[in-house]
């Protein structure tokens, strides 16, 4: 039987998007052991196949996964994070606020899980900009641009140029930090 669940709105491209850049060798857990490992292994395995996958293996990923954000395996919470995302894609206008919360809630958990493993900062901003999101704060996603920016992080450095330059998501114009961002962001390769 065929997903009604979120590979079958989104198809299988979209989620093996998902963890696209976790590889097999990043795939390390710092709690746990090897079987954790190869759980975690497997859930990335099915979702890079780029095929629709059943009902119940969808089910599986997700519990894997989260099994995996428990285990601190890197890029775990990274790829939950972007399935529920790409589920919330979906969640119609109508929706109470109460379940809008809880993903916001569970949104925030896996990142402070990313964080924890030094991944995710530039997700964690994107998300503490999000105009309906309970965490909204420009404050808080400019601290995490910066940390993202120290790690080499060009969306980051474009981002916070952005965010100066124009006073994007709240930040006060400042047009020398805007400057200082550029030139920076001129120095990264693509």
């Amino acid at each position: 039987m065929k997903s009604k669940g979120l590979n079958a709105r989104l198809g299988a491209a979209a989620l093996a998007a998902a963890v696209s850049s976790v590889q097999a060798e990043s795939l390390s857990c710092g709690k746990g052991g090897s079987q954790e490992e190869r759980n975690y292994a497997y859930a990335v395995a099915l979702l890079q196949t780029g095929r629709l996958l059943t009902e119940s293996q969808e089910i599986d990923v997700i519990l894997r996964l989260k099994e995996a954000v428990a285990n601190d395996c890197q890029h775990a919470a990274l790829a939950l994070l972007e399935i529920r995302a790409l589920q919330a894609a979906f969640v119609s206008p109508g929706t109470p606020r109460k379940l809008v919360d809880a993903r916001d809630d569970e949104m925030f958990e896996l990142l402070q899980a990313a964080t924890r493993l030094d991944e995710g900062w530039y997700e964690f901003g994107a998300f503490y900009l999000e105009d309906d999101a309970r965490y909204h704060s420009p404050q808080k996603a400019v601290e995490m641009f910066e940390h993202a920016a120290a790690q080499g992080d060009r969306r980051a450095v474009e981002q916070l140029a952005d965010a100066y330059e124009r006073g994007i998501g709240g930040v006060a114009v400042n047009s020398e930090r805007a400057a200082a961002w550029r030139h920076r962001l001129e120095g990264m390769s693509r």
